[in-house]
């Protein structure tokens, strides 16, 4: 049966390089944008087609990047969350692909964390994906939740690796916490879009309601990775070493390994081919 894939939030920075990876893939794909909400079922309706399969890809949110305030974080997730809810109602979707975050952890003391792990947010926007999350575990449809780390695209111009690369650059003194903490909080662009492609694609029984913590594979302690980002950039920042402990998590990837029929990458390739898009 032919597959049509719905995606939200199809202009943002994992949208883009997820709907080019798609149609390089020839897939036959709906690209809804977040400031057209209102249209977004007459936008459908045209597009429909018989004899198919949908699948929505719901990637859609505001975060709090760009100083956005609690009220309009709140607010804007929440008018999503039911205007998708109506594409699901009105619409027969097969398989619902929810983006959420690893922040729905940040609260937590654990230094490890799992899918079994409770969720515990400290920001208006952690706490808004926790919401959408238990909104979406309502539907009949099957539903997979990506809670998903920092994503590294060349579109992406944000998130920690990002900042040390700009300070990098400039030569400027780079500060962190828990240098021999272990690290894999990040994922590479196009192996989330091999896990979107493969989740869509598989013949393997996927089960009702799935929740998955995708990070990189084979974890860095974070001072040899600072030491490896200062020799590939050739910088000359200061690494200052701040001796206030913080929580640092590592995320398990058992999961992730035991699903997939690939190899996520490792976080030093990942950090590596990040800094050859830059």
């Amino acid at each position: 049966m032919k597959k049509t894939i719905i995606i939200t939030g199809s202009t943002g920075v994992i949208g883009r390089g997820l709907k080019i990876f798609l149609k390089k893939k020839k897939m036959n794909l709906v690209l809804l944008d977040r400031s057209k909400l209102k249209c977004i079922p007459e936008k459908l309706n045209k597009k429909l087609y018989s004899n198919t399969k949908y699948v929505l890809i719901h990637l859609a949110g505001k975060d709090d990047h760009n100083s956005s305030s609690s009220f309009q974080i709140t607010k804007i997730n929440s008018k999503l969350d039911k205007q998708i809810l109506k594409i699901v109602r009105k619409f027969k979707i097969s398989l619902i692909i929810f983006f959420s975050t690893n922040r729905v952890y940040e609260g937590l003391k654990n230094k490890t964390i799992s899918e079994q792990s409770k969720t515990k947010s400290t920001s208006v926007y952690g706490r808004s994906k926790v919401n959408s999350e238990k909104i979406f575990q309502k539907v009949n449809s099957k539903l997979i939740i990506l809670r998903l780390p920092s994503v590294l695209s060349k579109f992406s111009k944000k998130g920690l690796i990002y900042f040390i690369y700009k300070k990098m650059v400039k030569n400027k003194d780079v500060e962190i916490f828990n240098p021999l903490s272990l690290f894999n909080n990040v994922i590479l662009q196009n192996d989330l879009n091999k896990v979107i492609y493969y989740l869509i694609n598989t013949n393997k029984t996927l089960p009702k309601k799935k929740i998955i913590n995708l990070n990189s594979e084979r974890p860095i302690r974070f001072i040899n990775l600072i030491n490896f980002m200062l020799k590939k950039i050739g910088s000359n920042s200061r690494i200052l070493i701040n001796n206030n402990s913080i929580v640092s998590k590592i995320y398990s990837n058992r999961n992730q390994r035991k699903l997939f029929d690939f190899k996520i990458k490792s976080v030093k390739y990942s950090i590596n081919s990040y800094l050859n898009d830059l």
